[in-house]
């Protein structure tokens, strides 16, 4: 097998896995966050970063924080909210909002982090801040001196110019606003470099764990020993020195099956790209694969000696750059010794060998299921290494040790340093990359009681006690100062403990434009007007309207049963976007009336239909979530030994059918089956039908998207919209070769689409699926065999693209008359029998259950049962409404003006009048909702190959 330099092989871990590839983009840290004069709810695609209209440009984030909204608030259960920080006491934080009439007070138990003005998208990205051929910048900056990785207690460490007069007090600078006074003391080592050397450790406090992935697992400390819970692995972003030491210890029960992964592409398990190193340890062996151009896993078993040890283990990696050399101690003896370079052919694979770096490294199970084995380490840290092997008796000494990139190292004293030399015992040396002075052993290395952690970027972090914030000034307690006072400007983040999220499944949410969330309870709202609202501490606060998005209203159990009372209705789609439900009872040249569980007998004039679907079980369903459509479920969960998650979790953000997720989650391979996401059960007596669902990229990458349609008993279908191609397996019940299909985008779709409308055609009475993307027919599916789609109940699942922000919008699934929609057919009126014929017009009137159509054949009549789809015509009404309610059955109806009392909603519509509705009837009320839009028809294949040749996007009109 020969592969590209840096390409991944992600290996096939489940029949449902799917995904081939992943891009180095994976796995970002921490959430998605949106300036908040960004509108994710508008129907448009947000602008994307670099735009030079876009808001997080430079400009656009300092107009933000003019004008009060540049910090952002993470609550623990991952909600965000931006303004302000006025201040943090011992039990309070208090945020400002130019939109809130007061501050908001929230406890810091509800507080995850908070990240200041100062950070723009790229400093909140480990990635980014990690990331980069060290090499390339070690050439560039050659001869000039380096800045200087400082190595604090527990998990703390600095980065920047760093001088000292004495050898005995280092100063920092830390950015131009202040700078830091370090004792000797609390330094255990520093490296002379162009990027931060890896410097993280656990040491005794979870905060120690910030920084790995995925963000959302969850660490727990327990008598000193540190569990990974909901995740089955954890994995950091590095930028690799050229020679670097990984230790870690590990619980008896811990060793079996644990794999260390060293990655030249990013933390992630179960891939392999050139220079990949597998270790997978063991109580009786250990085994190891250093992949360049084939798998081959050598194993070794351990000593005698190490056989019959008993109690907690202690591993060290070490790994040197130039001879491509891994070492693995195990209890301080030598179990491993390997290296990249083949003894029988250097001179074959000496150039392939040295064309790679680490990126990353991570710690998985072999058992994947964290359930029942999780991750568990006593202590764990990465650091510089000076390229010299501890011996097995050797002790430790109160020397300083010095070494080059290229030299040995020697033992001395630290003297003075300054930005251009060291001086080490009386030597000078130039402040170069490679560096690395290792100072004496800490007694008491671990800081305790740490309660949050001050975050600078680029510039490092520590961990603090006594925080207070006041007057723009943070005041703490450090592992090197016992009073600290630092510009809260100078930080990129603060970040508290990890504590039990408050629940809030059963709250009322504001959902702000930009994604912001606050759970609480509306006391009362209006259009036009201010929002009264309860927060989940009592305080009540004013809001402006301006930048709410909406509300989604908490559920109730009357709530539930008029959905369940609704279930058999027929629905009804109108040209303005607006659907309802309910009994059908007459339809005439003039009206269709219909009798609604919540609105009551409603009269709509015949040239505001569009579609009729009278079988409630073929009915369509839109993005909503409520009974009988669309559901948010997370499968895995359970197996995972996760906590349920919900689409009430903040982790998801929905409103009006537009979902998006800020934290990909327990992600290590890609299996739809098992990921949280939507999903829709279809009826079987569905025996054509089709899926929308439009997925809009952000930061310049493609709307991606995994989707399945999980037959029961049946052939299940999976496909991955990723990037530059569709990937599509059909798994066969019968036991047959699954057969892939990887069909290329960029020819028929172009290279400048972010947005992603897909149509997926589906005909169980044929066994086919047609994909249909911007308009464009990409593939048919089930001519061969293999890989028909039967007639069964299926489950349409959709799923984000895993670690990959992609807003999904514009969901629908209902029948389909079995004829692709072509862009050059006039838009005219058919109706549709449930056996698949399809009748020219549309039916005059209904009476007594029939349906009756004036055809060239004469009068037709069709019982109303018979009849799947009844399509009006014409085109859909692009018009935007002021407000839009979504009712707890589906139903979606557009008003002009609203008035909230928190027991009763009284409205305005211009479709069926005024409106008067109990609290139990309402799900969502959205703010200037996007306006309606049509699906796109199918384009000419010759206007979608010459759209693709011009490289413009694929976007025909709709």
């Amino acid at each position: 097998m020969k592969m590209k330099m840096h390409t991944p092989l992600c290996l096939l871990l489940s029949p449902l896995i799917l995904g081939t590839a992943l891009l180095s983009t994976v796995l970002a840290q921490n959430d998605v966050s949106f300036p908040a004069d960004v509108n994710l709810f508008s129907g448009d695609p947000p602008q994307q970063e670099g735009n030079s209209s876009s808001p997080r440009g430079t400009g656009g984030q300092t107009s933000l924080a003019r004008e009060g909204y540049g910090q952002t608030l993470i609550f623990e259960d991952g909600r965000e909210l931006r303004g302000e920080v006025v201040e943090i006491s011992g039990e309070q934080v208090t945020w400002k909002r130019p939109d809130a009439n007061e501050p908001l007070r929230f406890t810091r138990n509800e507080v995850r982090r908070i990240v200041t003005e100062t950070s723009g998208r790229n400093s909140q990205n480990l990635f980014q801040r990690f990331f980069g051929n060290q090499r390339g910048n070690q050439a560039k900056n050659a001869g000039k001196p380096s800045p200087v990785t400082l190595k604090l207690p527990g998990g703390d460490w600095l980065f920047g110019k760093v001088t000292s007069t004495d050898g005995q007090t280092f100063a920092v600078q830390l950015g131009e606003k202040s700078s830091l006074a370090i004792p000797r003391t609390r330094i255990e080592w520093m490296h002379f470099g162009d990027a931060p050397a890896p410097a993280f450790g656990f040491s005794g406090s979870t905060l120690d764990m910030e920084g790995w992935l995925p963000a959302n697992a969850t660490m727990e400390l327990v008598n000193g020993t540190l569990t990974v819970k909901g995740s089955s692995f954890i994995g950091r972003n590095i930028a690799q020195p050229d020679r670097f030491e990984i230790s870690f210890e590990l619980p008896e029960d811990a060793e079996e099956g644990m794999r260390l992964w060293l990655q030249p592409f990013g933390p992630q398990p179960n891939c392999y790209g050139q220079g990949t190193a597998e270790i997978r340890l063991g109580r009786k062996e250990i085994s190891h694969m250093l992949f360049l151009d084939k798998f081959a896993r050598i194993k070794e078993p351990l000593p005698k000696e190490s056989l019959e040890e008993k109690g907690p283990v202690k591993y060290r990696v070490f790994y040197d750059e130039a001879a491509k050399r891994v070492a693995v101690l195990r209890n301080g003896r030598k179990v491993g010794d390997w290296t990249y370079l083949e003894n029988k052919d250097p001179a074959g694979n000496a150039a392939a060998a040295r064309e790679f770096r680490f990126n990353g490294i991570c710690f998985d199970n072999e058992n994947q299921n964290p359930s029942e084995k999780p991750l568990k380490f006593n202590q764990l840290r990465m650091l510089p290494w000076d390229g010299a092997l501890p011996k097995a008796d050797a002790t430790a000494d109160d020397q300083d040790h010095f070494s080059t990139r290229d030299g040995a190292p020697v033992s001395g004293k630290l003297e003075v340093l300054t930005e251009k030399e060291v001086t080490f015992s009386a030597t000078p040396h130039p402040t170069q990359s490679g560096t690395f002075i290792r100072f004496p052993e800490l007694q008491d290395a671990a800081f305790a009681g740490a309660e949050a952690k001050l975050d600078f970027g680029q510039q490092g972090e520590f961990s603090v006690r006594k925080l207070a914030v006041r007057d723009g000034k943070v005041h703490c307690e450090t592992s090197f100062s016992s009073e600290l006072e630092l510009p809260l400007s100078a930080l990129q983040r603060l970040t508290f403990p990890l504590q039990s999220s408050p629940a809030s499944a059963t709250a009322d949410v504001i959902v702000f434009k930009n994604g912001d969330e606050l759970p609480g309870k509306a006391l009362s709202a209006g259009l036009p007007g201010p929002l009264r609202w309860r927060t989940a501490n009592g305080q009540e606060v004013n809001f402006e309207s301006g930048r709410i998005a909406g509300l989604r209203l908490a559920a109730t159990p009357k709530a539930a049963e008029a959905d369940k009372a609704g279930n058999g209705a027929a629905m009804i789609e109108l040209r303005n976007g607006e659907r309802l439900s309910g009994k059908l009872l007459a339809l005439d040249e003039k009206q269709l009336r219909l009798e609604h569980t919540q609105l009551g007998s409603l009269a709509l004039d015949r040239s505001q239909l569009w579609h009729l679907f009278p079988n409630a079980q073929l009915k369509a369903s839109d993005g909503g979530l409520t009974p009988g459509g669309w559901k948010w479920t997370d499968p895995g969960a359970k197996a995972g030994n996760r906590l349920k998650a919900t689409m009430e979790s903040a982790h998801w953000v929905h409103l009006d059918g537009t979902y998006f997720i800020r934290n990909g989650g327990n992600v290590s391979y890609f299996d739809v089956s098992t990921m949280p996401g939507l999903e829709y059960q279809i009826s079987p007596e569905m025996e054509r039908f089709e899926v929308r669902v439009d997925a809009t990229g952000l930061g310049g990458q493609s709307g991606n998207f995994l989707m399945a349609l999980i037959g029961k008993n049946a052939t299940t279908l999976n496909a991955t919209l990723s990037f530059s191609e569709l990937q599509a397996v059909v798994m066969n019940p019968q036991g047959r070769q699954p057969n892939w299909r990887e069909i290329p985008l960029q020819e028929k779709l172009g290279v400048n689409n972010t947005h992603r409308a897909m149509r997926l055609f589906v005909d169980t009475k044929a066994g086919t699926c047609d994909f249909v993307f911007n308009g464009v027919h990409v593939a048919r599916i089930g001519s061969d065999q293999n890989e028909r789609l039967q007639k069964a109940q299926y489950t349409a699942r959709i799923v984000p693209y895993p670690n990959q922000t992609s807003i999904l919008s514009h969901l629908w699934l209902g029948p389909w008359n079995g004829e692709l929609p072509l862009s050059e057919t006039e838009a005219a009126g058919t109706t549709t029998l449930a056996n698949g014929d399809i009748a020219p017009g549309t039916p005059k009137v209904l009476r007594e259950g029939k349906l009756t159509i004036d055809s060239e054949l004469g009068e037709l009549n069709f019982p109303l049962e018979k009849t799947l789809t009844l399509d009006f015509g014409g085109a859909m009404e692009a018009k935007r409404a002021p407000a839009r309610l979504r009712l707890t059955d589906g139903t979606t109806v557009n008003v002009d003006t609203f008035r909230w009392e928190g027991a009763e909603l009284t409205a305005h519509s211009s479709t069926l009048g005024d409106l008067r509705l109990p609290a139990d009837a309402i799900h969502e009320i959205i703010y200037d909702p996007a306006p309606p839009q049509s699906p796109m028809a199918v384009m000419p294949r010759a206007l979608a190959q010459k759209r693709a040749k011009e490289n413009t996007p694929a976007l025909p009109d709709r």
